[in-house]
């Protein structure tokens, strides 16, 4: 009988160990997938592809951008529906296709970063973008983040309301939803900004030796 206890005993320990060792090494291949999907999204950021800076829009401010859209995760996907590693919203993805055609996929890291680009230049070319260079900046990366129609209401209110917005960035910055002021602040480094530059630089330069 003490033998039958210790017999049962030893097989519910083996299949608790294997249970074990079975989440551990699925979370460990889990952990390596995000990293090498990561890894792809840095090295497609860091290429510059031999595209010059807009005068308004720099190659820096794209890859702060990506940085606070997704950590550069190609596989990123928010509980809106945005997806890849520039967050590209279900309706943006159509328009994108029209300009680029069928194949047109946000979540391959060179098409996210041509989307990316396209979205922002078009915004930043809408006559409600004016202002100082920080302000339009601002406003530009307000709309890809908010979107165009909620921005160009709410700039509407503001003015509306008596508040410059086209001097001071700060002037607008309070008006706007929180996700937005901070996403704002983030990327273009402003006081308060809980941009972390080291982690960002470390995601953006390191080489993938996997």
């Amino acid at each position: 009988m003490v033998v039958c206890v210790v017999i049962v005993i030893w097989m519910i320990r083996e299949q608790s160990d294997s249970t074990c060792k079975g989440s551990t090494a699925a979370s460990a291949v889990y952990k390596r997938q995000s990293l090498l999907n990561t890894s792809q999204g840095v090295k497609v950021a860091a290429n510059n592809d031999g595209e010059g800076d807009s005068k308004l829009l720099s190659q820096s401010l794209y890859n702060r951008q990506l940085y606070q859209e997704s950590t550069f995760n190609p596989k990123a996907v928010s509980g809106a529906g945005a997806m890849g590693m520039a967050q590209i919203m279900p309706a943006n993805v159509e328009v994108l296709k029209k300009v680029y055609g069928e194949g047109f996929d946000p979540f391959n890291p060179s098409d996210a970063k041509k989307g990316q680009k396209y979205l922002m230049e078009s915004i930043a070319e809408a006559p409600w973008v004016k202002g100082t260079e920080q302000m339009k900046l601002a406003k530009t990366l307000a709309a890809y983040n908010m979107g165009r129609t909620g921005l160009v209401d709410a700039l509407n209110k503001m003015k509306a309301d008596g508040v410059d917005i086209y001097g001071d960035v700060e002037s607008i910055l309070p008006h706007l939803p929180s996700e937005t002021r901070n996403y704002v602040k983030d990327i273009l480094k402003m006081e308060g900004s809980r941009f972390n530059e080291k982690h960002f630089t470390d995601n953006l330069y390191k080489l993938d030796d996997e």
